[in-house]
């Protein structure tokens, strides 16, 4: 059998392979090793390589651990030869391009030229090459790449518009390029650089299954979805990828982001699981560092959770896990933030383990034994947290106070500084005390002193909250709209939206506080706040008697939250905005649907007592006292049930009135039958009124007529009985008891 022909790649496929500059650097390498394959003529003027050589050569350096595109050491006189290489190929492409202008060659050797120069650090001078080849040889499929390339640069100057926009337009001209994948990631990237999450989830979610970097842009993708609180896609996107992936180092960051899933939702064991599982897969440095620290966390938390349901003994072995994974940590070279996070968690577990004393007095030695200005302060912040953590706010204040009067260097690599830190514990100490003036003070003072600092959102934050609680609503909404506004990346910028729309609220801006919990609703979905702040949208426009928007925002929240806890209160409100635009059919039917749908709100006896009004005035009397006699049937503790049974009395006394009236129009028309009829369903329908008193007296009055004496005295016997002596009875009881007596004594 004959052996397959050998596939020969152009040198322009080569250099789309292994970049112009980096193949001369490989091609003069000494090393036997992996010397790079050999050039062959394939036409006039026209070189290429064997395919199976040029992956042999792939294979070797990675064997190595070298990369075809990029050495993992920097050798100065490497670099040196490398840069006059490029420079070298630079100046034969544009020789190229100056003297055979028309040649098919330009489109390759302008891809060359502007690929040469990011190698050479210099992405700006490359994008003349690759614009020049978009726009005048868009039909080559060099082009396809020279997009990709201007897209690339745009991108790594933060010129994030630009760049999804070059992107944006490579997947829609080129769907089926062998980049497609690559272009959609990086669109993905762009947009997470201009904070679009949306935009940057639809791009991840179009790259292919079967591509090589899928896996890790599920991470990326799961990150994405964790800032969305959209904790299950999150989930979706690690567990569909975690069955394709080799690398052990990809592994153990899905695993990382796994745990982080898991401890958003408050699953510290879960969490500890995933963060344990990262810490086995051979991961980086910092993902040690990091799950370290942040399993020591899990630990942590879930001690506390057994320790509020009674577990002591479990919480406690918790709490050892936790200072074994910070005592491991500490034991290395962590970053200073990572090493201040640590030894709070460490202090805060001894605490726990009620050795608080014990954590007290080594952070005291320390401080005693370093000769170290900014160690000493270090650790003084840390005694003054213990003695917070401790909820001893005195002491905490003092400590806090005494860092700011240490003398030593400041620095910031923890995230802030020592002392602005100070401030904060300071104003919080206060806060906790409701020393709210005092504490506004220290938080104002901090922010003169650190106003873009790493503890500066922390410290704006905590102002508008000691204004807030001293009723300054003004000045909090002015804090806390700087602080939303300044600070949108701080963990408390959802706590700080909720407390602007409340100021507003305060301030009976109800337009304004409304279009706050709007956006509270909106950027936080699913968050602790979402339902209420979509009530409170409705009940702002309420106020403002906007009823419209008030509508519509009860509609929205029963829409979103059908079950929820603001069920019943939306429905009343929405039944009275119907009331207030005088839609009275909808706001019957709102009522209705309340009661039906929520009987155990404190708003139904409202709603039905409503109802009935609402046909009292229409003068729909039989409705009226229906809805109100099931006030009094259903709700007989609820303040409206005794307004209720008094209003069912007076209904009954003019619904007898009206049966009464058309009987005695019988009898004055001498229809005795017709009367008697009338008059005995009106004693029947309406018991205990002064009607049915005047009822029987006036069927005694017809029989009497009738010379049906004993039926006529029976009906006034009646009388006297149920009318006892009453004084608002008195005409009607005496009128039957004397035509009683007459019949008795001539009659009978």
């Amino acid at each position: 059998m004959d052996s397959p022909a050998r596939v020969i790649l152009p040198m322009k496929e080569v250099f789309r392979r292994v970049p112009y500059g980096r193949t001369t650097v490989w091609k003069k390498s000494k090393d036997p090793a992996d010397p790079f394959p050999a050039t062959i003529d394939v036409g006039p003027n026209k070189t290429g390589i064997f395919e199976d050589e040029l992956n042999v050569w792939f294979d070797g350096l990675s064997r190595r651990g070298a990369s075809p595109t990029m050495s993992d050491e920097s050798n100065p006189a490497d670099e040196a030869e490398a840069t006059a290489a490029i420079d070298k190929a630079l100046a034969l492409y544009q020789q190229v391009l100056d003297g055979y202008g028309q040649s098919e060659m330009v489109p390759d050797v302008l891809f060359n030229a502007g690929f040469s120069h990011p190698l050479k650090n210099e992405n700006e001078a490359g994008k003349p090459f690759f614009q020049r080849l978009v726009d005048q040889h868009p039909e080559h499929p060099a082009a396809v790449n020279g997009l990709l390339q201007l897209a690339r640069i745009e991108y790594a100057a933060g010129r994030y518009p630009e760049a999804v926009s070059i992107y944006s337009s490579f997947v829609e001209r080129h769907p089926d390029a062998e980049l497609i994948d690559t272009a959609h990631m990086e669109l993905g990237l762009a947009y997470k650089g201009l904070n679009q999450p949306d935009e940057a989830i639809a791009a991840y979610q179009k790259v292919a299954h079967t591509w090589g970097q899928w896996p890790s842009v599920q991470v990326d993708l799961a990150e994405l979805y964790i800032d969305r609180r959209d904790y299950g896609e999150a989930s979706k996107a690690l567990e569909q990828a975690l069955g394709q992936v080799d690398d052990p180092k990809l592994l153990s960051q899905m695993h990382y982001t796994a745990a982080r899933v898991h401890f958003a939702q408050d699953d510290f064991d879960g969490a500890i699981r995933e963060w344990s599982s990262a810490l086995e897969a051979s991961p980086s440095p910092a993902i040690v560092a990091g799950s370290l620290l942040a399993r020591g966390g899990a630990y942590y938390e879930a001690a506390k959770l057994r320790d509020a349901a009674g577990d002591s003994t479990d919480a406690r072995t918790y709490y050892e896990a936790s200072l074994t994974d910070m005592k491991r940590l500490l034991e290395g070279d962590p970053t200073a933030q990572i090493k201040d996070s640590a030894f709070r968690t460490l202090g805060a577990c001894m605490i726990r383990l009620e050795r608080a004393e014990e954590a007290a007095t080594y952070y005291r030695e320390v401080i005693a034994a370093s000769g170290d200005p900014r160690e000493q302060a270090t650790f003084q912040m840390l005694l003054t947290e213990l003695y917070y953590d401790r909820q001893d706010f005195v002491q905490a204040e003092s400590f806090a106070r005494q860092l700011l009067d240490m003398d030593f260097e400041d620095d910031d690599e923890a995230g802030y500084y020592r002392k602005e830190r100070a401030y904060s514990i300071i104003g919080n100490a206060l806060l906790k005390q409701q020393k709210y003036g005092e504490a506004e003070k220290v938080f104002a003072d901090g922010l003169r002193r650190y106003p873009t600092s790493g503890e500066s959102g922390n410290l704006t934050f905590s102002l508008g909250f000691a204004q807030i609680s001293a009723g300054d609503y003004e000045a909090a909404v002015r804090t806390f709209r700087t602080f939303v506004d300044d600070f949108p990346n701080n963990f408390s910028r959802i706590h700080g939206q909720y407390y602007l729309a409340h100021s507003h609220q305060a301030l009976t801006q109800f337009t304004e506080a409304a279009a706050e919990f709007e956006k509270l609703a909106r950027r936080y979905p699913d968050s602790q706040y979402e339902e209420e702040a979509l009530f409170l949208v409705g009940e702002n426009y309420y106020n403002q008697r906007d009823f419209d928007k008030a509508t519509e925002g009860y509609q929205h929240l029963q829409t979103k939250f059908p079950a929820g806890q603001y069920g019943g209160s939306a429905q009343y409100a929405l039944a009275w905005s119907y009331i207030e635009q005088e839609m009275m059919v909808e706001a019957v039917a709102a009522m209705r649907t309340l009661v039906g749908r929520y009987p155990q709100s404190e708003f139904a006896p409202k709603a039905q007592f409503t109802l009935g009004d609402h046909f009292y005035n229409s003068r729909q009397y039989e409705e009226a006292m229906t809805a109100y006699q099931r006030v009094v049937d259903e709700y007989p503790a609820a303040e409206e049930a005794s307004k209720a049974e008094g209003l069912v009395a007076e209904l009954k006394e003019i619904q007898a009135s009206f049966d009464y009236k058309q009987a005695m129009s019988y009898l004055e028309e001498k229809k005795y039958q017709e009367a008697i009829d009338g008059l005995q369903e009106t004693v029947a329908k309406y018991p205990g009124t002064y009607t049915e008193l005047a009822a029987y007296c006036n069927l005694g009055l017809a029989y009497e007529i009738l010379r049906e004496w004993q039926e006529a005295v029976d009906n006034y016997r009646l009388v006297a009985e149920k009318g006892g002596d009453r004084p608002e009875n008195a005409d009607v009881v005496t009128f039957a008891q004397s035509h009683r007596d007459w019949i008795v004594e001539n009659r009978l």
